[in-house]
């Protein structure tokens, strides 16, 4: 079993950043995985459009200061949408006026911050901010086990992926 000191806890999004606007930075990432089912009309939930390939979904939030991962959402079918998981896992954890940091896909700007809004600058700032995730998404895909089609069974797919990011995790604080 992974390393329980290193646990992803979403609380730790407010330390040493007391801010609720943004309070964290959220992104999707998708692992491909082998075809859990050789019916047509389900294949189709687990195509991802990033992939062109079956695969698990992820949301991920990380600190906006270190980078550390402090949020990791359950493993839904490729085809899922990233508002969803959003919907179904984070809202309820939202406190009152807090806002993430997203990708122009985020469009509700009471609830995200985006860089479709304001001037250049801060545009150029937000899609700075936002490079912090997409190399903390591109340490965890350095591992084979996210790189590559997953074999087993899908449910284990989650088991993996948290390990990973733990162990990530530890090697970022260094």
């Amino acid at each position: 079993m992974c390393l329980t000191f290193s646990k992803v806890n979403f609380n730790r999004r407010f330390v040493n950043w007391p801010y609720l606007n943004p309070s964290c930075i959220i992104d999707g990432t998708d692992c491909p995985i082998k075809e859990p089912t050789s019916h047509w009309a389900l294949k189709r939930r687990w195509c991802s459009h990033k992939m062109r390939h079956a695969a698990v979904r992820y949301l991920i939030a990380t600190h906006m200061v270190t980078g550390e991962i402090v949020f990791l959402s359950k493993a839904y079918p490729g085809a899922y949408s990233e508002l969803n998981i959003v919907r179904e896992e984070l809202f309820g954890e939202r406190k009152t006026g807090e806002r993430f940091l997203a990708d122009n896909n985020f469009r509700n700007t009471r609830v995200f911050v985006a860089a479709t809004h304001g001037s250049e600058a801060s545009r150029m700032r937000i899609r700075q901010h936002r490079c912090l995730i997409e190399r903390r998404i591109s340490a965890l895909k350095k591992f084979g086990v996210l790189k590559t089609a997953w074999r087993g069974r899908v449910e284990d797919h989650r088991n993996a992926m948290e390990c990973v990011v733990k162990l990530t995790n530890l090697c970022w604080r260094v």
